[in-house]
């Protein structure tokens, strides 16, 4: 009877000191994509504030609800290192973000989707990396689809500042161009956004 509740002492001391070391890799990996996310460019450009002209108030509303995201999902992020019973390492900003002060935001938004499609492809290696912990992957995959989707309303937003007049139909009236449609989706998540504040 004792010895099978050494064998048993003894499994269960293996997965612990297996899963701990799991825990320290994953731990080291989810502070990188802390500071990912913490430092982005999204999260800088709440505190450098470019201006604005009145036309691109949607995106400015959409840039300050992406960078609230980014906050939300740094946080969740920090709470599974605690979790871990690891430490959350702090981060700064990218030196090159100084290059954008002043700048209006009209300028930066493509830099700033650039910047997020970068993030997207950073953050699904390290769901790839973080495969022996499939809590933080699961959460990981959520980053994940929520960096897509506001990624996706972004490219929105920006799509009609790129595209030429609208064509005109038969009759010779404009018809609506799908992506003037698809804007909505965008106006509907700063909507969300505002009334959730």
């Amino acid at each position: 009877e004792d010895s099978i509740y050494c064998e048993i002492l003894e499994i269960d001391m293996k997965n612990r000191v297996a899963s701990n070391v799991n825990y320290k890799n994953s731990v080291a990996i989810l502070n990188e994509l802390f500071a990912k996310l913490d430092c982005s460019l999204a999260r800088y450009l709440s505190y450098a504030r470019p201006w604005v002209r009145r036309r691109n108030m949607l995106l400015d509303a959409l840039v300050r609800r992406l960078s609230y995201e980014h906050e939300i999902l740094a946080s969740s992020v920090a709470r599974l290192i605690s979790d871990r019973r690891g430490a959350v390492h702090s981060c700064v900003f990218p030196m090159g973000f100084t290059s954008y002060n002043d700048l209006s935001l009209e300028f930066l938004a493509p830099k700033l989707l650039d910047h997020e499609r970068a993030l997207i492809v950073a953050v699904e290696e390290y769901a790839e990396r973080l495969k022996d912990d499939p809590e933080a992957r699961r959460v990981v995959g959520k980053i994940v689809a929520s960096l897509r989707r506001y990624a996706a309303l972004l490219a929105e937003v920006l799509a009609p500042t790129r595209m030429g007049p609208l064509a005109t139909g038969e009759n010779g009236v404009a018809s609506v161009h799908p992506k003037t449609a698809s804007r909505t989706a965008a106006e509907r998540i700063v909507a969300e956004s505002q009334t959730a504040a």
